[in-house]
């Protein structure tokens, strides 16, 4: 077991990140850009009002402090600018888009993804060690420990200056986290059917998710919704793919759920060879009988 693990972490999905650390070492430390978040053994807040970005120094002197063996950074732009910068204080490199990690003999272990989803490779680095986690890489067991609070030190980034922070305007979910998830693919052939699926959602209590295409060329549902290779990792429970064709940049982020359930109307869909349950449709028609049918 480690001695000290600093996790950095932006939203509620960083519970695992903490749970992982926990179970990898004595101490845990934990910066936190999501108020709610606790669980490791000092957890020092970021302020809303504030900006991860601008504290770097901040956390880069609360790694300094520490000494940790391994740090682990949440996906995402935030985390994987926190991870560079305290990489580089530390004297490391950082391993980007962890799947797993391990770590003795004095270094850590990470897969990760490569060749577009074909591929998964091994990589290692002596300790101590800087770690990026993507989204839903682990699970999270109930180990979260009485956290103290401490006062994130007013270290100031130089040659930076924060000038304001905008929300952002997509809804809020939890992807990683969720039980059940819907998939939508450009097989749900129109816009139209958005409610439907939302009810089905709402029936199943279920967050929905969707391919590339159908949020970047579509543009029917937010970019942080995108499920694969370069969006978001689940392990649900339960998936249902709606019009999702089952490329690999897709299944990749999907191969890890309990049960997939499949509908697309097309009966030679390389999605239909990784479900569980499949069904031959058309979205426009089976999807409310299927909500019908649940109702």
């Amino acid at each position: 077991m480690l001695n000290n693990i600093l996790v950095v972490a932006t939203s509620a999905a960083g519970k695992e990140l903490v749970s992982k650390a926990n179970e990898l070492a004595a101490h845990t430390v934990l910066v936190s850009a999501c108020p709610e978040l606790t669980g490791a053994d000092v957890v020092y807040t970021v302020a809303h009002e504030d900006s991860i970005a601008a504290r770097l120094d901040a956390i880069a002197a609360v790694a300094a402090e520490l000494k940790p063996e391994l740090v682990l950074c949440e996906g995402g732009l935030g985390g994987r600018l926190v991870a560079g910068y305290v990489a580089a204080a530390m004297k490391t490199c950082p391993l980007p888009e962890a799947l797993s990690v391990k770590v003795g003999d004095g270094c850590a272990e990470i897969t990760r993804m490569v060749y577009g989803g074909s591929a998964i490779k091994t990589e290692s680095t002596p300790l101590p060690a800087v770690v990026v986690v993507g989204a839903g890489a682990f699970g999270c067991e109930d180990n979260l420990r009485s956290s103290e609070a401490k006062e994130l030190p007013a270290v100031e980034i130089k040659g930076m200056e924060l000038v304001g922070i905008k929300e952002s305007a997509g809804s809020q979910m939890n992807l990683p986290g969720a039980k059940k998830v819907i998939g939508c693919g450009r097989g749900l052939s129109s816009a139209d059917n958005l409610p439907t699926v939302e009810k089905l959602a709402s029936i199943m209590g279920a967050e929905i998710g969707c391919t590339r295409p159908a949020a970047e060329d579509e543009g029917w549902f937010e970019k942080n919704r995108y499920i694969g290779v370069s969006g978001v990792m689940i392990k649900p429970n339960v998936y249902f793919a709606i019009g999702v064709s089952g490329q690999v940049q897709h299944m990749v982020g999907v191969d890890q759920s309990g049960v997939i359930f499949a509908l697309d109307k097309n009966e030679n869909a390389p999605i239909f060879e990784e479900a569980d349950y499949c069904l031959v449709g058309n979205s426009n028609t089976a999807l409310s009988a299927i909500v019908e049918k649940l109702s």
